[in-house]
């Protein structure tokens, strides 16, 4: 199967559709604003800002949610867009965001953000560290962590951060979507075949 660009074979993702996002915050970390939309709306649209030209996957355009969108949308994902630096959604079992991490006046560092669905009971956080540890010392990618939600359980999640620098090619970005994508939910199944015992969080 190729890309619409015709870049040869992608990744199953490209098949998959994301579902809307949960409207609570992931971890406490962002929580969908009222405003928020999903795609392709024209609110979301113009939120999202002008849309990269897929058709140019070589040239070098903005790091901007446009361009973030752009490859989402050629996913054919659906999304909302939560202000003006971040895009989330549901991809299988992980909640997910894209964040433009910016300080002022420098150029923003994408990154991808994933929550596993599912979480663990308080006394269970040893084992779910370990786990993310060696899932870290196995592989580049995503970093793994545990982390305590608002009611104590243990969350589970994934990054994949990369910085382009003030600009990128569409390919660059698709590769970056999907690495995150694909690779946080390698995390997620493990962990899912690892601990039985996770029940799924209530948004």
């Amino acid at each position: 199967m190729s890309d619409s660009n015709g870049h040869g074979p992608r990744t199953q993702l490209d098949r998959l559709r994301a579902m809307p996002g949960p409207r609570q915050a992931l971890d406490g970390r962002r929580v969908m604003t009222a405003g928020a939309a999903l795609v392709p709306t024209p609110a979301a649209a113009a939120a999202a800002g002008p849309r990269a030209h897929a058709d140019a996957p070589g040239q070098l355009i903005p790091l901007t949610l446009g361009a973030v969108t752009a490859v989402l949308d050629d996913m054919e994902a659906k999304y909302f867009v939560d202000g003006d630096d971040a895009v989330g959604g549901i991809w299988e079992n992980g909640y997910f965001y894209f964040f433009l991490l910016a300080e002022d006046g420098e150029a923003p560092v994408f990154q991808v953000y994933g929550q596993w669905e599912r979480a663990l009971p308080v006394e269970f956080y040893p084992q779910v560290a370990i786990f993310a540890n060696e899932w870290n010392a196995e592989r580049a990618w995503p970093k793994a962590f545990a982390r305590a939600l608002d009611d104590e359980s243990i969350g589970l999640y994934g990054e994949l951060t990369v910085d382009f620098g003030p600009a990128v090619t569409h390919d660059q970005l698709d590769r970056a979507v999907n690495a995150g994508l694909a690779s946080s939910l390698a995390l997620f199944n493990e962990a899912t075949l690892t601990f039985p015992e996770a029940v799924p969080i209530e948004f």
